[in-house]
């Protein structure tokens, strides 16, 4: 989407994971650490809508990119590199080599990318019989770099025992400026007054990732296996800003109110341990197979944000202990699973599994201990599928999920670089658990494939950002637990291919969300999202082929909506010296640069933000 999430469609909540592992848990940013990940060291991605119970519970559908191993026999490799009009540029290089037993491949990857952005809101204030007006004016530049290594072993060390390990280092530096207008205007939209802003940024990350895998196949049947894994991340981050605001009357005069300079840091320290071992008895020829594992997730979050504001007087920085915080959160997850598999000779087939977690939190806030409870849930797994007559297939599934709450949700402190619309985390948030039902069906031929699914959720307790505005004109975003919500989503996908060289694909969903809370009725609201793609390619005599991608989203929230802009990309790639260099050119929202429309609506307030980044 416009701020580089990837999601499921349908799917409240998604998770990547890179080789099995969730990349949330490497990073900081998964943006960053997914931008320089060569394209050319993925083997493929695994897209999850109902995972396994070996997956973990968090999230309601998993995004798994599987990276190659290095297959074929001897040393092969190659180098990319992009460049941009915008001045983005990316470097790439991947080199595997591979004896019988031994294979051996690194990648790295490196990038350079300017980011421009702006924006606009518009808030009108209820007080009594009274309206009052804010008006915001925003624009952003940010340059952003990064760097990437990979490298890893995968050795058979006889038909029984294979090792595997790889290791990960990840590097980040962005830095940028912004600026931000605010106008007051009274009932008859007449501006009274103006705040100038301009902020500065610098942020520096690395993380380093350490994976160790070893298997052992059983002597009588060597498709029965156990797995045993550590997963070993620590990540940090850096982060200084400084902020200047400056008071000026609707003629642009200096009020003579004194400026304000203030300057903020954060440090911030990832560390976690993953320990498995995974167990795995296929039943030859019966088509059955029997899975069962146990977890161990470790992890723990240190964030440090330091505040200080200047004192004109004494012509020096002092502290502001408003936002001074230092925020340390735990979590362990001790999780167990069993999955049942079978296969009948009318091509039925049938996965039951259960997955229990238990989960221990703890969370300190400068001076204060959250004293939270751990508790044990239990997360069913089921799917019936049945293939008839060589082109048909239904399916249905259920399985329960757990949204978790965040670091950054759970954080406390406060994020004030624009003072008229602040955000804090909510430290007592709980986790929303979501039940899900599938119900898919799936068609194709030689040349056509339809695929509908048609999906109901129900979420308790579910975690939305809220916005409040307060009677001092600043509206707080945090998030809360709200009742419940319920969603019907209907998805449809396809492809035809009219000849062997002409491919068309397209597909849409749409979801309808019911919002009840008891505590508030202004949250109890329906809406509706709607989502869309489409892409055509040609491939076209001399190794030469040309692409179009279009897609389009809106999306419902517990206060408003919002609604994107059309995204498209169209491409042009020829193959030459026997398939040893491909070239490629493309463009990239040609027509319009990609933007975003929020509206939000409080018992006290309305509001519509638009924001544009430049993608052309």
């Amino acid at each position: 989407d416009i701020n580089g999430e990837a999601t499921i469609a349908g799917k409240r909540s998604t998770r990547v994971f890179i080789a099995g592992k969730p990349s949330d848990y490497m990073s900081s940013s998964i943006a960053d650490l997914v931008s320089v990940l060569p394209s050319d060291a993925i083997e493929k991605i695994e897209v999850l809508t109902s995972p396994p119970a070996k997956y973990s519970s968090d999230g309601d559908g998993i995004i798994n990119i599987v990276l190659k191993k290095g297959f074929k026999i001897g040393l092969n490799g190659n180098l990319a590199a992009t460049a941009t009009t915008r001045g983005n540029y990316n470097g790439s290089g991947y080199l595997a080599y591979r004896t019988d037993r031994i294979s051996l491949s690194s990648n790295y990857g490196m990038r350079t990318n300017i980011n421009k952005s702006s924006g606009s809101s518009f808030r009108e204030t209820f007080t009594g019989d009274t309206t009052y007006y804010l008006n915001q004016f925003n624009h952003n530049n940010n340059q952003n770099g990064g760097h990437n290594f990979r490298t890893r072993l995968d050795w058979d060390i006889d038909q029984r025992n294979n090792l595997q390990v790889s290791g990960n280092l990840n590097f980040n530096r962005r830095t940028g400026n912004s600026h931000i207008d605010n106008e007051y205007a009274d009932d008859e939209r007449a501006i009274k007054s103006i705040r100038k802003q301009d902020n500065e940024n610098l942020n520096q990350s690395s993380n380093q990732v350490l994976d160790l895998d070893y298997t052992l196949k059983m002597k009588k049947n060597k498709d029965e296996k156990i797995v045993m894994g550590i997963n070993y991340n620590a990540n940090l981050s850096d982060a200084d800003r400084n902020f200047a605001r400056t008071f000026f009357t609707p003629d642009g005069t200096p009020t003579g109110i004194e400026p304000t300079l203030q300057r903020n840091e954060n440090e911030v320290e990832n560390e976690g341990l993953q320990i498995s071992l995974d167990y795995d008895k296929p039943i030859a020829e019966s088509g059955k197979s029997i899975e069962a594992g146990f977890r161990v997730s470790l992890r723990e979050n240190d964030n440090n944000q330091f505040s200080e504001v200047f004192d004109s007087q004494l012509n020096s920085y002092l502290p502001n202990e408003r936002l001074i915080n230092h925020f340390i959160f735990n979590e362990n997850i001790y999780a167990g699973y069993a999955s049942y598999r079978t296969r009948t000779k009318n091509n039925w087939s049938f996965r039951a599994g259960g997955r229990a977690e238990l989960t221990s939190m703890k969370i300190h806030s400068r001076n204060t201990d959250y004293q939270l409870s751990p508790y044990i849930n239990f997360f069913p797994n089921l799917s019936l599928n049945k293939f008839f007559k060589g082109k048909y297939n239904i399916g249905a599934t259920y399985n329960m999920r757990i949204s978790r709450p965040r670091e950054n949700a759970l954080n406390p402190q406060v994020e004030n670089s624009d003072p008229e619309n602040i955000s804090f985390g909510n430290p007592n948030l709980k986790p929303s658990f979501t039940h899900q039902f599938d119900l898919s069906f799936g068609t194709y031929s030689s040349n056509w494939s339809v695929s509908p699914r048609i999906g109901f959720a129900k979420t308790l307790r579910i975690i939305e950002r809220i916005r409040t505005l307060d009677a001092d004109g600043v509206t707080r975003a945090t998030y809360e637990n709200l009742a419940s919500s319920e969603s019907f989503t209907f998805h449809l996908s396809g492809n035809y291919r009219p000849t062997k060289k002409i491919r068309t694909n397209a597909g849409i969903t749409l979801s309808r969300v019911f919002y009840t809370s008891e505590g508030n009725n202004a949250f109890n609201r329906d809406g509706v999202s709607f989502r869309s793609n489409a892409g055509l390619s040609f491939q076209l005599p001399k190794r030469t082929a040309i692409e179009g991608n279009l897609n389009y989203t809106t999306n419902s929230a517990a206060q408003g909506r919002n609604k994107g802009s059309v995204i498209t990309q169209f491409s042009a790639r020829k193959s030459v010296l026997d398939n040893k260099l491909n070239i490629r050119i493309s463009a990239t929202d040609p027509f319009n640069q990609r933007n975003n429309t929020v509206f939000t609506e409080g018992t006290n307030f309305r509001l519509q933000s638009f924001s544009e980044v430049a993608t052309r």
